[in-house]
């Protein structure tokens, strides 16, 4: 878990940056402090990599909002005993922002509030996103950072995602599908390996990458860990057009004695949805987050995936 005294590992910055032109940015030659806003996914595990190859950076954690009530990622539904594990073979400190649920503007503007306030007084300077090429929800952050002296980089922009998938399979990265949108993508597809195959299989009009939400996954194992997660799969939960998989370190005590019925949440399309724009509905006046109709919060800044459709189901 995250504290002030947590220890620091190398990075990397995203070149053509304004680092010199923001109030957080480092003296020449010394390197920009960064979290990493990690979904559990395979862009984030990847972009994690890539960030901290390059010099000039050091990423000193991972940042995830989690929902306290189920203890899965808030995006991705990954139960937190995976994210935590992911972290510990990343060898970084894990800043967890619990959210609750139901989340209410305040309640989530004052715990983001919190958790920024704290990387801050760590000497945090940057947060880097696994974002690929969604122009308005780049700008979109960028907007909401703007006042926090934090440095915004997207170390994987820009990238074309038919090369880019391939290449994070060559570099040996593995992932599950843990989720699939069915009105995007085939619920054939839900569980398996996101490797050569796969992508092979895709069919035209659906991103490698996923970007627009076709599905979602956990990463398991690549050259950001310093070894594999042993997991294994679970049950299959419905949730209106958003089919899941449940996946759990092997063994986990926790997941035999719950199934993944009671506690598999469910997250959305798009990031566009997620970041909140392109809505008929108006923000709920927050800045931080989009509104929706039945009162809940769309993800918010910090959450590197899609919205939910729908909260998460309490536990039974």
């Amino acid at each position: 878990m995250w504290s002030a005294a947590s220890s620091i590992s190398d990075g990397s910055v995203r070149e053509g940056s304004a680092r010199e032109a923001r109030p957080g940015a480092a003296p020449s030659g010394v390197p920009v402090k960064a979290l990493f806003a990690w979904s559990s996914g395979k862009d984030s595990a990847y972009g994690l990599w890539t960030l901290r190859q390059r010099p000039g950076i050091e990423v000193v954690g991972l940042l995830t909002t989690t929902n306290e009530t189920v203890k899965r990622v808030s995006m991705h539904a990954v139960r937190e005993s995976v994210l935590e594990a992911q972290a510990r073979e990343c060898g970084l400190p894990l800043l967890k922002v619990p959210l609750p649920d139901p989340c209410t503007d305040e309640q989530y503007r004052r715990l983001m509030a919190t958790a920024v306030e704290e990387a801050v007084a760590a000497g945090v300077q940057a947060i880097a996103f696994g974002d690929l090429f969604l122009e308005d929800v780049r700008a979109y952050r960028e907007a909401q950072l703007a006042d926090t002296g934090l440095i915004p980089l997207f170390p994987l922009w820009g990238r074309p995602t038919g090369q880019l998938s391939r290449e994070m399979v060559a570099d040996g990265l593995e992932a599950l599908i843990t989720c699939v949108d069915t009105e995007q993508l085939d619920v054939r597809f839900l569980a398996r390996r996101y490797d050569l195959a796969l992508l092979d299989e895709l069919p035209e009009g659906v991103d490698p990458c996923a970007e627009n939400g076709e599905f979602h996954s956990v990463a398991v194992a690549g050259p950001m860990f310093s070894r594999g997660l042993d997991v294994e799969v679970g049950e299959r939960v419905h949730r209106g057009r958003f089919v899941f998989v449940d996946v759990c370190l092997r063994g986990d005590p926790e997941a035999r004695g719950r199934g993944a019925q009671s506690t598999l949440g469910c997250h959305g399309a798009g990031k566009r949805k997620a970041a909140g724009l392109h809505r008929s509905e108006p923000h709920l006046g927050q800045g931080h987050r989009g509104g929706r109709e039945d009162g809940r919060l769309s993800p918010g800044l910090l959450d590197r995936g899609e919205r939910r459709d729908r909260p998460y189901p309490s536990p039974q």
